[in-house]
This record gives structure tokens, sequence and C-alpha cells, in this order.
């Protein structure tokens, strides 16, 4: 997700709807459920990282 975003950034051709495309849930609806709970496990390769 993050490359792609990366790719979009350095194209210009990045939206405020790139983040739904990607992920079904709008930056907005991301940052709350972060808000939520800010202690996430984050899956980096496969591989579990706090």
């Amino acid at each position: 997700m993050l490359i792609q975003i990366d790719k979009e950034l350095r194209n210009h051709t990045y939206t405020k709807d790139t983040w739904a495309a990607l992920s079904g849930k709008t930056i907005d609806e991301l940052w709350d459920d972060y808000a939520k709970n800010p202690e996430i496990t984050i899956k980096y390769s496969g591989k579990e990282r706090n």
C-alpha cells in the first residue's frame, strides 16, 4: 500500500481517494480507527513488528 501511495505521490497522481481505493476506507476513517487504538501491530513483509 505504501509503495503505491509513494508511486502516486511521485507521479503527481495521488488524490484524497487513493487511501479508499487501496484500503476500502477514507484517510479520515483510518485515522479514527487508529485514534481508538493507537497500540497497533504492523505487519511488514510477513513479519509482525510493534
